[in-house]
C-alpha cells in the first residue's frame, strides 16, 4: 500500500474514530487544548511533509483540525440552542432524541465530507 494513500485513510479514521468511541474527551472542555495541540501539530506535519515531499495527500493530514473545528462549532451551537450537550444515539431507541440523532448524522456528513472536500480542493488548487 502506498503511504500517501495510508495517510489519507488515517485522516479520514481519525475523527470518526474520536466521534464514535471517545466522544468523551471531544466532549470535555478540560482537554480542549491538548486536543487543539495534538491535531494542530498533526496539521504542520502534514503541511511540512506537502512541501518537502510535494505528494498532494499529505494536506489531508489537515482533514482532522477541520472535522475537529466542525464539531465543536456544533457543539457549541446545540448547547446553546437546547441548553445541554448532545447525547451519543448509538443503540438508543427511547423516544425524546430526534435533535441528538440529526446532530450526530450532521456531524458524520459535515464533519467528514466537508474537510475531505476541502482538502481535494487544496489538492487540486495546488496541483494547477
Amino acid at each position: 500500500m502506498q503511504i500517501p494513500l495510508l495517510v489519507f485513510l488515517c485522516s479520514i479514521l481519525l475523527p470518526l474514530g474520536m466521534f464514535l468511541f471517545y466522544r468523551e474527551v471531544l466532549d470535555n472542555r478540560k482537554n480542549g487544548s491538548v486536543l487543539y495541540f495534538t491535531v494542530g501539530m498533526i496539521s504542520v506535519v502534514g503541511i511540512v511533509w506537502f512541501f518537502i515531499e510535494k505528494e498532494m495527500f499529505y494536506l489531508s493530514l489537515v482533514n482532522p483540525l477541520l472535522s475537529l473545528l466542525v464539531y465543536r462549532s456544533m457543539f457549541s451551537i446545540f448547547e446553546k440552542r437546547f441548553g445541554k450537550a448532545p447525547v451519543d444515539t448509538a443503540f438508543r431507541w427511547s423516544p425524546g432524541l430526534f435533535y441528538d440523532r440529526l446532530f450526530n448524522i450532521l456531524f458524520i456528513v459535515l464533519g467528514i465530507l466537508a474537510p475531505i472536500l476541502l482538502s481535494l480542493f487544496f489538492i487540486d488548487l495546488f496541483r494547477n
